[in-house]
């Protein structure tokens, strides 16, 4: 069995949530949340492409 707390699953969905929110708190601003996310912008479209965020 998986005795890890935080699956791979768990953790996408962690980071979707968190990205989500982060956006919001923006307005969408998507260079002002890969700065607040301490992720590269490139990153941050990687990621909004790869969890389906709107």
């Amino acid at each position: 069995g998986n005795n890890n707390l935080l699956s791979a699953f768990d953790l996408a969905s962690v980071e979707k949530l968190h990205i989500q929110r982060v956006l919001n708190h923006t307005k969408g601003n998507k260079t002002e949340s890969a700065k607040l996310l301490n992720i590269g912008l490139t990153t941050l479209y990687r990621k909004i492409e790869e969890y389906g965020i709107a």
